[in-house]
């Protein structure tokens, strides 16, 4: 997941960013066995790695920033209107 963000602002960027989780979540296949960072570093200098799965991998990924935006735009306009309503 070290991509720049600005590669995900495409058309396909949802297909981009699910393709970067199910990789990530994957990881790399190392002596016949696939392994993925375990986000640490070892006492010799080298990365710390976790089996990964081998399993099949089903990414979903949900577009939430508008429903963010219209719940901070509620939020907002229903503060104003019980300030408005109670003083």
């Amino acid at each position: 997941m070290a991509k720049s963000f600005y590669l995900f602002i495409t058309p396909r960027r949802h297909i981009t960013i699910a393709q970067d989780l199910v990789m990530a979540a994957r990881g790399k296949l190392v002596d016949r066995n696939w392994k993925r960072n375990a986000g640490g570093v070892s006492a010799d200098g080298t990365q710390q790695t976790a089996a990964a799965t081998i399993d099949d991998i089903s990414v979903l990924v949900v577009p939430i920033l508008a429903y963010k935006k219209e719940y901070a735009e509620w939020k907002v306009a229903s503060a104003e209107r019980r300030k408005a309503r109670w003083g």
